[in-house]
Protein backbone atom coordinates (compact mmCIF):
# COMPACT_ATOMS: atom_id res chain seq x y z
CA UNK A 1 0.00 0.00 0.00
CA UNK A 2 1.62 3.36 -0.89
CA UNK A 3 2.11 6.35 1.49
CA UNK A 4 -0.14 8.43 -0.14
CA UNK A 5 -3.10 5.70 0.33
CA UNK A 6 -2.27 4.96 4.30
CA UNK A 7 -2.33 8.67 5.10
CA UNK A 8 -6.06 8.91 3.46
CA UNK A 9 -7.02 6.10 5.20
CA UNK A 10 -5.65 7.50 8.41
CA UNK A 11 -7.25 10.75 7.71
CA UNK A 12 -10.45 9.10 7.16
CA UNK A 13 -10.16 7.57 11.06
CA UNK A 14 -9.80 11.20 12.07
CA UNK A 15 -12.82 12.61 9.97
CA UNK A 16 -14.93 10.05 11.52
CA UNK A 17 -13.63 10.71 15.13
CA UNK A 18 -14.38 14.33 15.14
CA UNK A 19 -17.74 13.66 13.45
CA UNK A 20 -18.52 11.64 16.34
CA UNK A 21 -17.05 14.14 19.40
CA UNK A 22 -17.86 17.44 17.75
CA UNK A 23 -20.38 16.78 14.95
CA UNK A 24 -18.32 18.66 12.40
CA UNK A 25 -16.03 16.34 9.83
CA UNK A 26 -12.47 17.50 9.47
CA UNK A 27 -13.43 19.66 6.21
CA UNK A 28 -15.61 21.75 8.41
CA UNK A 29 -13.17 22.81 11.12
CA UNK A 30 -10.16 25.23 10.94
CA UNK A 31 -7.24 23.55 9.35
CA UNK A 32 -4.57 21.51 11.24
CA UNK A 33 -1.20 20.09 10.74
CA UNK A 34 -2.70 16.34 9.43
CA UNK A 35 0.35 15.48 7.25
CA UNK A 36 2.63 16.51 10.29
CA UNK A 37 0.39 14.69 12.89
CA UNK A 38 0.91 11.10 10.35
CA UNK A 39 4.50 11.80 9.35
CA UNK A 40 5.04 12.04 13.43
CA UNK A 41 3.05 8.59 13.50
CA UNK A 42 0.00 9.98 16.12
CA UNK A 43 -2.36 7.88 15.98
CA UNK A 44 -5.76 8.99 14.86
CA UNK A 45 -7.38 9.56 17.90
CA UNK A 46 -4.02 11.20 19.36
CA UNK A 47 -3.65 13.93 16.35
CA UNK A 48 -7.71 14.78 16.76
CA UNK A 49 -6.38 15.22 20.20
CA UNK A 50 -3.67 17.45 19.39
CA UNK A 51 -5.43 19.34 16.55
CA UNK A 52 -8.36 20.28 19.34
CA UNK A 53 -5.76 21.61 21.67
CA UNK A 54 -3.44 23.40 18.96
CA UNK A 55 -5.65 24.47 16.68
CA UNK A 56 -9.77 24.42 17.83
CA UNK A 57 -9.36 25.13 21.78
CA UNK A 58 -10.78 29.05 21.14
CA UNK A 59 -13.10 27.69 18.24
CA UNK A 60 -15.41 24.86 19.58
CA UNK A 61 -17.32 26.03 23.31
CA UNK A 62 -17.01 22.89 25.81
CA UNK A 63 -20.80 22.35 25.56
CA UNK A 64 -20.46 21.41 22.37
CA UNK A 65 -18.79 17.77 22.32
CA UNK A 66 -21.16 15.42 21.34
CA UNK A 67 -19.25 12.49 22.92
CA UNK A 68 -19.21 13.91 26.55
CA UNK A 69 -15.83 14.34 26.08
CA UNK A 70 -15.94 17.49 27.79
CA UNK A 71 -17.52 18.85 31.26
CA UNK A 72 -19.14 22.55 31.63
Amino acid sequence: MSDKLKFYRWLRKCDAITSKRFGLGIGELPDASWADYFADGFEPIEAVANAQFDYWMDDIPADFYLDGTAHT
